[in-house]
């Protein structure tokens, strides 16, 4: 379309007319998602390997490597069809690509009865492994749907007069929705609503407010039961090494297990470490300074 000078002109019929984007975009997906996998002893030649994924694993946003085994977390999907995703996240190992050794962690749910316009995800990130175990980050997000939570007259309007698209902001007060930009940027209309309006209880914007990316770190040794640590709060970037396990937030923080954690001076006192490697014998720190300055 890009060459025959037609992009411009398709796009905006695309734009003009939800039932073709809902069309072109909204397709549902009629069969499971498949996997490539490669392997490449120098990062230039690969070799295609097969691998059997574990029963749900359609999205794997964690994986890490001992050198004897490959291991996965992900949050199992009954339906690839759709976003919906269990609270229970599986670690997954393997030494053959083929057979999965699974441990569960089971999040706690929330401590309140959310309304069905408050969704609640959960997310690993930062897998990391060695001979002895694994830890991750998990993070629990807890978001509005701002658009359910409008009145259906006003979302019908608001649907009918955002053609190139709205913003969406919430706080503790309530939410603010934009739409209508002009060349620059600047809304037209804003709409404000609180909390209150939307009926939306105290207790749960205060569930909100608390839960907005909230970490936990977990832990297990290969063989053991997954359990979380007493220094979640942390949550800093995740490193394995052969002795354990290193983090790095306001200061510099190791685990032998990933579960109990000893605290010390970063490497670079007026930095923030960005990446970290480990080798043979010890760690290779980037440490970044407030302007931006790598050393």
């Amino acid at each position: 379309l890009s060459e025959a000078g037609l992009l411009d002109e398709v796009s905006q019929i695309i734009s003009d007319n939800p039932a073709a984007s809902e069309a072109i975009y909204g397709a549902p997906v009629t069969e499971d998602p498949t996997v490539e996998v490669s392997f490449t002893t120098d990062g230039v030649t690969w070799e295609p390997v097969e691998m059997t994924l574990p029963p749900g694993a359609y999205f794997v946003p964690g994986i890490a490597s001992d050198g004897d085994r490959l291991v996965i977390a992900y949050t199992a999907q009954d339906d690839p069809t759709t976003m919906a995703s269990s609270e229970t996240v599986t670690i997954a190992t393997t030494s053959d690509l083929t057979t999965w050794t699974t441990q569960d962690i089971t999040m706690a749910g929330p401590s309140i009865e959310l309304p069905p316009q408050i969704t609640r995800t959960v997310s690993p990130q930062g897998l990391v492994a060695n001979e002895h175990g694994w830890a991750l980050t998990l993070y629990q997000n807890s978001d509005p749907d701002v658009m359910a939570l409008l009145p259906d007259d006003i979302r019908a309007q608001v649907e009918a007069d955002s053609e190139d698209g709205f913003g969406v902001d919430y706080g503790t007060d309530g939410i603010t929705i934009e739409y209508g930009f002009d060349e620059f940027g600047q809304a037209a209309t804003t709409l404000d609503y609180s909390w209150d309006e939307l009926g939306i209880a105290p207790e749960v914007v205060d569930y909100l407010s608390d839960n907005e990316f909230a970490p936990e770190i977990w832990a297990a040794s290969w063989d053991g039961a997954p359990a979380r640590s007493e220094t979640d709060s942390f949550a800093g970037q995740l490193l394995a090494t052969p002795e354990g396990f290193l983090q790095w937030t306001d200061q510099t923080l190791f685990s032998p297990d990933g579960l109990v954690w000893t605290a010390s001076p970063l490497p670079d006192p007026d930095g923030r470490v960005s990446a970290a490697f480990a080798f043979d014998g010890g760690v290779i720190a980037v440490s970044t300074d407030p302007p931006g300055t790598s050393q």
